[in-house]
């Protein structure tokens, strides 16, 4: 937690729709600006995002990827 709040800002909880849409917002700022200098002005890029939802602890859900 400590390492997330340094890299996206601290957050009331960390398994949250806030929590998530900071870090995709700094991810894309990081994107943005990393490639604003290499490529063309009128050339386009997409970020593609994805969950996975896993086995809690206690097995009792479905998985699915």
């Amino acid at each position: 937690m400590q390492v997330s709040d340094q890299i996206y800002g601290e957050a009331e909880r960390y398994v949250s729709r806030q929590r998530v849409k900071s870090m995709i917002d700094k991810e894309y700022q990081l994107l943005t600006n990393r490639l604003d200098t290499k490529r063309v002005k009128d050339t386009r890029f997409f970020a593609f995002c994805d969950t996975v939802l896993v086995r809690n602890f206690a097995g009792s859900n479905e998985c699915q990827g």
